[in-house]
């Protein structure tokens, strides 16, 4: 009877202790699984401009008629006074002058800048952000819908998406692989 109750408590401590690996092992398996910390990416500042200064610089300008047209706007703020001029073609050049009342501008279209020139139309405009505005261009009694832009305000995106950002697709290179004259192509 003694040797019987010798082999079940051996056999009872080598279960004990095969117990008590698997329940560190589950621990330490545990402890692996779960992610280290790691420092929470910054996101890219929103570019802030001062509301008074918006107006200020060169707006590529689209105009949305049947035919899409394309001109340059240039402005000037002085406070609430917004001046300058415009281009909707390559013989046209109008001179622009009103105020911006918050996030709005209102400006008559004179064909000089002379004090007594005569007002030809009118723009009225929203400011969206600090690059863009969208609003009318009544010009001669015909009211046409635009939108313009400056984007040279707009900073580049941030290029996340590959392990080399500003590189090419792929790694490819111009005359390597994936570029005509490059392996895989007959030259050229």
């Amino acid at each position: 009877m003694m040797k019987c109750l010798r082999g079940t408590a051996f056999f009872a401590m080598i279960a004990a202790a095969m117990i008590a690996g698997l329940a560190s092992r589950t621990m330490i398996a545990a402890s692996a699984a779960q992610p280290s910390p790691s420092p929470t990416p910054t996101p890219v500042p929103t570019p802030f401009m001062e509301l008074a200064l918006i107006p200020n610089g060169t707006w590529q300008v689209i105009i949305q008629d049947k035919d899409i047209q394309y001109s340059k706007m240039t402005l000037k703020a002085d406070g609430a006074s917004v001046t300058g001029t415009w281009s909707p073609d390559k013989k046209s050049n109008y001179y622009l002058a009103g105020a911006r009342d918050g996030n709005r501008l209102k400006l008559d279209i004179h064909t000089s800048n002379a004090a007594d020139a005569p007002v030809v139309g009118k723009l009225e405009a929203t400011l969206d952000g600090i690059a863009d505005m969208f609003g009318t261009i009544t010009l001669n009694g015909v009211e046409k819908p635009f939108q313009g832009a400056q984007h040279s305000r707009v900073p580049p995106p941030v290029d996340t998406s590959s392990p080399n950002p500003g590189q090419q697709p792929g790694g490819a290179n111009p005359g390597g692989a994936g570029y005509p004259g490059g392996g895989g192509y007959p030259p050229h």
